[in-house]
């Protein structure tokens, strides 16, 4: 028989996540944790478009959400380490991308609005959720770790989320420019 989905553990506002000791839904880990599983999604529906993509391949995209729960895995596991984690390598490697982007962009001179083609309006969706992930992450490891500076892997996944938002802000930009928006 298969395990249930359902634990009924959240009918009364609580959850469980590493150890498996229950936390309440309005911990600072599970905003964290909920922000970024939104912004995996976002990433998926990207992935999922039956349209060529202007900017990335699905395969960096999928590779971006494979990362997010990476920083998942780090937040509920906290204060062990777990296994894997995103690395500076990660962090280097999206501000490859950028600069490779960036050589092929406009210069910028004034404030980008979200949108233009489908492709960049759903970047830039990805964007916002991001840095409220970015955010949600900063509030939990004020909170919750009462340390500072935050433990080097902690400190290694908040640099990911501002690099990736970065990052996802330069490949809208890029769909614009090559897809011909506005």
């Amino acid at each position: 028989m298969q395990q249930s989905i359902y634990t009924r553990q959240g009918d009364r506002g609580a959850t469980s996540v590493g150890d498996g000791r229950p936390v309440s839904k309005s911990s600072h880990v599970v905003r964290a944790l909920g922000a970024l599983d939104e912004a995996a999604a976002c990433l998926g529906v990207l992935a999922a478009r039956r349209e060529p993509l202007a900017s990335v391949t699905r395969e960096r995209l999928c590779q971006a959400q494979r990362d997010l729960a990476l920083v998942c895995a780090l937040l509920a596991s906290l204060p062990r380490e777990p296994e894997r984690a995103v690395a500076w390598d990660d962090v280097r490697a999206l501000e490859h991308e950028i600069d490779v982007w960036t050589g092929e962009l406009p210069p910028l001179r004034e404030f980008v609005l979200p949108g233009g083609t489908p492709e960049a309006a759903l970047l830039h969706v990805a964007r916002t959720v991001v840095r409220r992930a970015e955010r949600e992450t900063v509030a939990f490891a004020e909170a919750e770790l009462g340390v500072a500076p935050a433990p080097p892997s902690v400190e290694c996944a908040l640099a990911y989320l501002n690099r990736l938002s970065d990052w996802l802000f330069t490949a809208a930009r890029v769909a614009n420019l090559r897809g011909e928006a506005c």
